[in-house]
């Protein structure tokens, strides 16, 4: 299967950005981990590992996306297990300069080797790399056509916006 002339499905709203397009699986998370986000996450992995072939499954972590806790990090680890045999390799981006994105990179390589899928995996600083590496594992025709779809989706969220903090006087 290849990406060129496919139409990429897209969602994105409510911090998650969901890219299905040939044989990825991308998502981008602008916000944090949690249920009903990890949710669309899961369903759209579980449809494309079940196509024939299978899929890779693209993970890119914005810097302002909070880490899972215990049970979502469980969750997400299930979710690699059971694509079984249709996962053909996961790519993590953790976008970000400096020492905190040193940190979550680190983080999440250690839980990688101490749990590992199936499939081969690797992570990475920035999409391109990614991308590139993906196509070693699945047939993309196309990588700038999954990078663009990725940065049009990623452009229908707005800005991330914490949430104010409560002044202490």
């Amino acid at each position: 299967m290849n990406s060129a002339g496919t139409r990429a499905q897209v969602h994105a709203a409510d911090g998650l950005v969901v890219v299905t397009l040939g044989t990825t699986c991308a998502v981008v998370w602008r916000s944090g981990v949690i249920p009903c986000r990890f949710e669309r996450q899961r369903e759209a992995l579980h449809e494309a590992v079940r196509r024939p072939g299978g899929a890779s499954f693209l993970c890119i972590i914005e810097p302002t996306s909070t880490p899972p806790d215990a049970e979502m990090r469980k969750a997400s680890m299930d979710m690699l297990d059971a694509c079984g045999d249709g996962l053909r390799c996961v790519a993590a981006v953790v976008e970000g300069a400096g020492f905190p994105a040193a940190v979550v990179r680190g983080a999440l390589t250690g839980i990688m080797l101490l749990r590992p899928v199936r499939c081969p995996t690797c992570v990475f600083s920035s999409i391109s790399p990614a991308v590139a590496w993906i196509g070693k594992y699945v047939l993309t025709d196309d990588a700038h056509h999954l990078m663009r779809a990725i940065d049009d989706a990623r452009a229908r969220l707005p800005p991330y916006v914490p949430p104010e903090r409560s002044s202490r006087r």
